[in-house]
């Protein structure tokens, strides 16, 4: 399972995004944070990963860490509580309710009401 979450309506230079990020790679190694603008450009998108060079493209993709499901539900709800705030909580609920179901959960999405998320970037 992928640690990934959604936080909406903030801003990457808002203290509290700050904050979270900075305990995030000192939960997770400095180059394993990686963020990008949501696709309403209101929120973030943030994953925990490896960047991967492709020689091929130049470029450098995200090789998403795997998580055990308890681990990640305690994750994404421990920065939904205070002092962060950030997770977003109706997609935690539905994610709750989809994995419970035994459906897909834990999914964001690049393309989302005809609008493109951001590329990925290191926190």
């Amino acid at each position: 399972m992928w640690l990934t979450f959604d936080w909406d309506d903030v801003s990457p230079v808002e203290p509290k995004v700050i904050a979270a990020i900075e305990d995030l790679k000192e939960l997770f190694g400095v180059g394993r944070v990686w963020c990008r603008l949501s696709s309403s450009k209101t929120g973030m998108h943030l994953v925990i990963g490896d960047g991967k060079y492709n020689p091929k493209t130049a470029s450098i993709g995200i090789q998403p860490i795997e998580f055990e499901e308890d681990e990640v539900m305690r994750i994404r709800e421990q920065f939904a509580e205070e002092p962060y705030g950030l997770e977003c909580r109706g997609r935690l609920m539905t994610d709750k309710l989809r994995r419970e179901a035994g459906t897909t959960w834990g999914r964001i999405f690049i393309v989302k009401n005809g609008n493109v998320s951001g590329e990925w970037e290191p926190c």
